[in-house]
């Protein structure tokens, strides 16, 4: 389980999770994409769609609890 707060260290470990086959397209508010961009800048090792998903994880996992 991911909590918000881990999220940091997530993002400056190596990557070993797997994605899925299908891929997913929707739109951000303006001000989501800036912090998404500006979350891309801090963590260059990282892609998008790495940061995204452990985005929803940690929300899904909080929303769980």
């Amino acid at each position: 389980m991911i909590q918000s707060a881990d999220l940091h260290k997530v993002w400056a470990a190596p990557d070993n999770s797997r994605l899925t086959a299908k891929q997913f397209s929707f739109r951000l508010p303006v001000h989501v994409a800036a912090k998404l961009a500006a979350l891309e800048e801090l963590y260059p090792n990282r892609t998008r769609t790495e940061i995204v998903g452990d985005l929803l994880t940690a929300a899904l996992d909080d929303v769980a609890q």
